[in-house]
């Protein structure tokens, strides 16, 4: 659960996907000491868990279950909902299914 406060977003210069520490708008890199300006819509944090490819899982994520359904990572107060995480695989997430 080490990665559980990192966040990602889409960089509003180039719209890139970037993970870091999220400041006021802002998307710091882990090594990196620039902090990039992210679109505040496609902010989602870590829920610290990874999918069965060593992938993290964020907020806004999505993965088919066992029946084929799409679903949707959700978070609320910091408890995130969906089952069988180590079983799962991410496919994509909902800013990215909006195009």
């Amino acid at each position: 659960m080490k990665d559980r406060y990192l966040f990602r977003g889409k960089r509003l210069d180039n719209s890139e996907w970037i993970t870091g520490c999220y400041i006021f708008g802002r998307i710091a890199q882990e090594g990196d000491y620039s902090a990039y300006f992210v679109d505040e819509e496609t902010i989602g944090q870590c829920t610290g868990l990874e999918d069965k490819n060593g992938n993290l899982i964020f907020e806004g994520d999505q993965y088919r279950d066992e029946f084929g359904n799409l679903k949707t990572i959700h978070c609320i107060h910091d408890f995130c909902c969906f089952e069988d995480a180590e079983n799962c695989e991410i496919i994509g997430n909902i800013h990215e299914a909006k195009k």
